[in-house]
């Protein structure tokens, strides 16, 4: 028996990476980053060390190698030496080496903060008596994203801040007298055709005067401004995203016209860094990164020409290796009964037994493709996942998007592909609990479900703020909880979408927030949580209400006959009654008493309703007592009056007056029997006889 850890031991020796067996002996130039071009030579980033080409192209050499990453090469207007950011001695600061060796090859440091520095510009001013470095830096400002402007000489000392509260991307014309700049950038960030509050324009600055001047105004990018070195300066050659087709691209601007002229037609993707070199007619020349590839644009010949480099002693490794697939684990999902575990680890899938024997199955393992979380089917046959694999093209042409696949859990069955419109990044939320929908949403915040059979996809909602968040399916499969950001609060609400009838209702209100939804295994409960428990207390140090624990579970029944959980037993002191036994408990109670008082006649009835009373405080025994304290008529043409009770011989008397004629009636009751019976006796006459006595329902 293998001991417990040696199941993802197993996985680490049984999993081979197979090679890149890539045909073309050159780098991908997607990995050269960040470059500078100078009359004759193009430098640039690539595997965190700069290197150095001729600018047709060609082999490149490498000219630093220390430990550490270098970034923004800037060369020298002569082109013998490079500034760069240096990532040497824990710290990333500006560093200048000269291409030839001269300086034995060891880098000169140039500053010493502990912010980082972006070098933007190697400056000859006018009247200098050295060059300088010109740099942007977070450091230095009490805001730490609000970045400023500065000059180092190349012989090192204290910065020298300009005159600008902010400012990012940057160039000086060649004069000394004006500066190009945008006061803040998202060149580092992914978004893309942005047009919000942070979307950056080309300002100028008079370093005589100190007036600015904002030259573009363009509701998306304009970024990254450049002079051509030796020119009068009135053209500036920066990055907009401005065309019809909105993607980043070379422009002109000039400061005589105002005008703004589109230089290329890059349509599919943005160019990256771009950075300004004399060119080799001393007329400009611009090198720039798009998609894969580096290109040339010769400003004079309006000409782009792609330069291709070789990178020596770099080839793709041609020979399987082994690798250790255990330590790059990054998703996991536990069978439904479970006895095995899938995971993804670099782009494969995976299933492991989850005890201490079992074979290590590798569902998917195309090196082409990269595969990720996997999910499993509740009735655990089917195992749900992403893949990018370049060969499966979707409806709109994109190649390599991702799309939704299902295998067989135990490999003897193809991948089924899903999905084909590869358009969006999908997130897997998970199966029915009959294994028969899927639900997944994409990056705009759609909430779909597809159904495994016939492939076909239903949309339930789109999140006005494009977040995607966790769903909850009912126990029989028939409903999805969700949550949805409201448009204008953006408070979050919990939504229920029915399967059957395709109704999406909102359940929560949009007065406070409300997420995670969870229905219960049984049916019973519907959880969420919700911030709407208000207890302030008030601060001692900021002086306003502090509202802490806002949020808390709720449940909420989902049928009439479903108690609340929070309902508690209490508990009572419990007594023994003591049994009244007492005559006039005993007869207590509404009667109709009948009785013939004529022997003569003896269908000659009289019936009167009386009703006998539990008066506790008119129990003497013996007493006589007043209509209504014992007995009282219902009747309204009788009377009762000289009652008498005889607790001893459970009797009750009474003198009933009917129809002018009084009678003494008689009540008994017998305990051994317990019946109760009745006689009358004509006061007047002396007659008697027996009466009916009949209990009436109260």
């Amino acid at each position: 028996m293998m001991p417990k850890r040696s199941v993802i031991s197993t996985l680490a020796v049984a999993s081979l990476s197979a090679g890149l067996a890539a045909q073309d002996d050159r780098p991908h130039a997607g990995l050269f980053v960040e470059a500078d071009v100078s009359a004759t030579h193009i430098v640039f980033g690539f595997a965190n060390n700069l290197y150095l080409v001729e600018r047709e192209g060609g082999e490149a050499r490498v000219l630093t190698t220390p430990r550490g990453r270098e970034r923004f090469p800037q060369f020298s207007p002569d082109g013998n030496q490079v500034a760069f950011l240096g990532n040497y001695e824990s710290n990333s600061d500006l560093h200048v080496l000269a291409i030839d060796g001269s300086d034995s090859g060891i880098p000169r440091r140039l500053t010493h903060h502990s912010a980082t520095e972006i070098p933007q510009a190697w400056i000859d001013r006018p009247g200098n008596e050295t060059d300088q470095i010109l740099f942007f830096t977070q450091g230095m400002h009490g805001n730490t994203r609000a970045s400023q402007l500065f000059f180092v000489d190349i012989d090192g000392g204290l910065p020298e801040q300009l005159p600008l509260p902010y400012g990012t991307m940057s160039d000086l014309a060649p004069d000394g007298k004006t500066l190009a700049y945008t006061p803040e950038t998202r060149d580092f960030r992914t978004w893309k055709r942005y047009t919000g509050g942070n979307a950056t324009d080309i300002w100028l600055l008079d370093l005589e005067t100190y007036e600015s001047t904002r030259v573009t105004d363009f509701e998306g990018t304009d970024t990254q401004p450049m002079f051509v070195p030796n020119s009068d300066g009135q053209q500036i050659y920066y990055l907009s995203d401005g065309g019809e087709n909105h993607r980043i691209n070379l422009w002109r601007y000039n400061r005589n016209t105002s005008a703004r002229t589109q230089l290329t037609e890059f349509e599919a993707y943005d160019i990256q860094f771009a950075s300004m070199g004399p060119g080799p007619n001393g007329r400009g020349e611009v090198v720039m990164q798009v998609d894969s590839s580096l290109y040339l644009y010769d400003i004079a010949r309006d000409r782009l020409t792609e330069v291709e480099i070789t990178i020596p002693g770099d080839r793709p490794t041609l020979a399987d290796d082994r690798v250790n697939f255990a330590q790059y684990i990054k998703e996991a999902t536990l069978s439904p009964d479970g006895t095995r575990i899938v995971l993804e680890a670099r782009g494969d899938i995976f299933t492991i037994a989850s005890e201490e024997e079992g074979i290590v199955r590798h569902l998917v393992r195309d090196d082409l493709e990269m595969a990720r979380s996997p999910i499993w089917s509740p009735d655990g046959k089917h195992i749900a996942y992403l893949s990018d694999h370049p060969d499966l093209t979707g409806n709109d042409g994109t190649i390599g998007e991702y799309e939704i696949f299902l295998i067989q859990s135990d490999g003897k069955e193809a991948a089924r592909k899903l999905t084909d419109d590869g358009s969006m990044f999908r997130f897997l939320l998970g199966f029915s609990p009959d294994s028969e929908k899927l639900a997944f949403a994409t990056n705009d915040g759609t909430y779909s479900i597809i159904d495994i059979e016939s492939g076909d996809i239903t949309d339930i909602l789109t999140d006005a703020w494009a977040v995607v968040s966790n769903v909850s399916w009912s126990h029989d499969s028939a409903w999805l909880a969700l949550e949805t950001n409201h448009s204008d609060s953006s408070h979050s609400q919990i939504a229920l979408y029915e399967v059957a009838t395709g109704t999406l209702s909102l359940v929560t209100s949009e007065y406070f927030s409300s997420s995670d939804p969870v229905f219960d295994h049984e049916g019973d409960f519907l959880y969420f949580i919700s911030s709407r428990h208000f207890s302030p207390t008030y601060g001692q140090v900021e002086g306003d209400w502090i509202y802490n624990d806002a949020s808390v579970i709720h449940a909420v029944p989902l049928r009439e006959d479903v108690d609340s959980p929070f309902l508690e037993e209490n508990p009572e002191v419990i007594w023994e009654e003591e049994e009244d036994d007492s005559t006039i408990a005993l007869l207590s109670g509404g009667w109709t008493l009948a009785f013939s008082p004529n022997e003569d006649n003896e269908d000659e009835s009289t019936e009167v309703d009386i009703r006998i009373t539990d008066a506790s405080e008119a129990r003497g025994d013996g007493d006589e007592h007043e209509s209504g304290d014992l007995v009282e008529s219902e009747s309204d043409d009788a009377q009762i009056s000289m009652i008498e009770l005889n607790e001893e011989a459970r009797t009750l008397a009474f003198r009933l007056t009917v129809d002018g004629q009084s009678f003494t009636i008689t009540i008994s009751h017998d305990e051994e029997s317990g019946e109760t019976s009745a006689i009358f006796e004509n006061v007047e006459t002396g007659d008697s006889g027996d009466a009916t006595l009949t209990a009436r329902p109260d």
